[in-house]
């Protein structure tokens, strides 16, 4: 499909809002609240009993939340996210498909893009993904020394920092605590020069994630880093034990 590039401020739902908000300025939750005791049971949503969407305690009102669903119907959002979750080319400037949520979906029926299942694709990646990381956690891949890791060392910059970041950040409280996490994505030598006086040489992996692998900054830092490693263990044959790469560039792997 080609994609709606519909500019909001042109629907009729803009214009709509434009002039609702200047009803709900003078609103106040307090106000909202103490009138409607039904006001959390008619605006909230569950979904799956996994996530719970909470509109009562925003200073809106059903006929605000009904605006916005008619402002997202007339920009061709609908159409666009099925467009999206089906694997049609909607990135336009690469002409490629927007497949992220594939791999988070659940569903096992094939999701057939340029005749591959991304669906079989994303979970065989997440299961091998898994695979290393147990192998991790239990000590069976170990370091060039033959010691199990005790440090993880990402170093990216961008999605390939703030991503994992927040994925650690979040799910902290499950974490193995007998290994430690450490980001580095600043391209100052002293962001890494920190980071590795806080780690064990001989029980510390790094992963170097770049979608392209030609990332400058990171580059910098994995070059730095497998520096410093091989100085500290003797022998550049370390790194093919202590260093793992994340990217889309075999080649350049």
């Amino acid at each position: 499909m080609s994609f709606p590039s519909v500019n909001p401020t042109t629907t009729a739902a803009w214009k709509a809002l434009e002039a609702h908000a200047v009803e709900a300025k003078n609103w106040h939750l307090r106000d909202l609240l103490a009138s409607e005791a039904d006001r959390f049971e008619r605006m909230h949503v569950r979904v799956a009993d996994l996530l719970l969407f909470d509109y009562a305690k925003h200073r809106v009102s059903e006929t605000t939340l009904s605006l916005l669903e008619q402002l997202f119907t007339e920009c061709g959002a609908p159409e666009a996210l099925q467009a999206q979750l089906s694997g049609e080319a909607i990135n336009q400037t690469e002409n490629r498909a927007v497949l992220h949520s594939a791999l988070r979906d659940p569903r096992t029926e094939a999701l057939l893009v340029n005749g591959e299942d991304a669906r079989a694709l994303a979970k065989g990646e997440r299961d091998r993904m898994f695979a290393f990381a147990e192998a991790i956690r239990d000590g069976r891949k170990k370091s060039f020394t033959g010691k199990k890791f005790t440090h993880v060392v990402n170093i990216g910059i961008g999605g390939s920092d703030l991503g994992p970041r927040m994925a650690v950040e979040a799910l902290k409280p499950f974490s193995d605590r007998g290994i430690q996490m450490h980001f580095v994505a600043n391209v100052d030598g002293s962001d890494l020069h920190e980071c590795l006086l806080q780690v064990d040489p001989e029980r510390t992996l790094f992963i170097v994630a770049s979608k392209t692998f030609t990332t400058q900054e990171t580059m910098a830092n994995a070059e730095a880093a497998r520096t410093w490693l091989i100085q500290q263990l003797g022998d550049p044959a370390c790194t093919q034990k202590q260093f793992v790469a994340l990217s889309t560039n075999l080649e350049k792997v």
